[in-house]
């Protein structure tokens, strides 16, 4: 082998290395953005789920306060029908009384009248 081909061959082996090279770092970058795309989209995700979760955690604690105001305001309305029911029956009671006391001083059982 004579000194150009020796040349020759020593600069092919020059290119050769050299793409070789060139291959592996757009290789190593491309996985490198890769990589950086898949984080960002593991943070986007994750960013979403939190969200989703804050989300629903507020809508259950607003529907919580809305029936926690129903149960009062049913209780309340309970609390008015039974103070309603006693007042009136304390009204018939001492209507009753009453007759039975008019009935007894003039000497006639209430049920004439």
């Amino acid at each position: 082998m004579d000194q150009q081909q020796a040349q020759r061959l020593n600069e092919a082996a020059t290119r050769f290395a050299d793409a070789l090279a060139e291959s592996y770092r757009i290789i190593y970058e491309q996985a490198s953005q890769a990589q950086e795309r898949q984080a960002q989209l593991a943070r986007e995700f994750s960013d979403q789920v939190l969200e989703n979760l804050r989300e629903h955690s507020e809508s259950g604690r607003a529907a919580s306060e809305a029936l926690a105001n129903q149960v009062r305001r049913q209780q309340e309305a309970g609390r008015e029908v039974a103070q309603a029911s006693v007042d009136a029956y304390v009204e018939f009671l001492d209507a009753a009384f009453s007759r039975y006391r008019a009935g007894a001083q003039t000497g006639r059982p209430s049920s004439s009248r």
